[in-house]
């Protein structure tokens, strides 16, 4: 394969107050033929063709939780997940989120459940505002509405 570039007198580029710069090409020469790969086309049979999708934003109905985990330093990590158990042995195994990284083990200490993910990342929003201490509190009491100080 043998790589060669060439200026291109189309379509000149220039930065204001600079030099022209012409843009390189850079062409490409084999010493075999090219080898020219087709997309595979995707069939369906017959009588099963849908009409396409719409192009629409639909956000499936189910469960989705928002997690606590003590750290082994004592900190709060706060998350939503879909399966808390499985968040917590990924965050364990070193591949969740670098906070908990380095503060591992984690220990899941509280969770709510939320019929949507909207809901469940909007309480995250909440949660990860408030203090260690009113974390603390709602691990403690276990309530959603513990620790309700939130400052904006």
């Amino acid at each position: 394969i043998i790589i060669t570039q060439k200026s291109r007198n189309a379509n000149v580029c220039s930065k204001k107050g600079g030099h022209g710069a012409f843009p390189l090409m850079t062409e490409v020469t084999s010493i075999h033929a090219p080898i020219i790969m087709k997309e595979p086309e995707l069939k369906t049979a017959p009588g099963t063709e849908t009409a396409p999708e719409q192009n629409t934003v639909k956000e499936k109905e189910g469960n989705y939780y928002v997690y606590l985990l003590l750290c082994s330093d004592g900190s709060y990590y706060c998350g939503y997940t879909d399966d808390p158990e499985r968040r917590l042995a990924v965050h364990n195994a070193g591949k969740g989120a670098k906070y908990t990284r380095s503060r591992r083990p984690c220990t899941l200490v509280y969770t709510e459940r939320f019929g949507t993910k909207h809901e469940a990342m909007s309480r995250e929003y909440y949660l990860k505002k408030l203090s260690h201490r009113e974390r603390e509190a709602l691990v403690k009491t276990g309530l959603p509405g513990a620790g309700s100080t939130v400052r904006n």
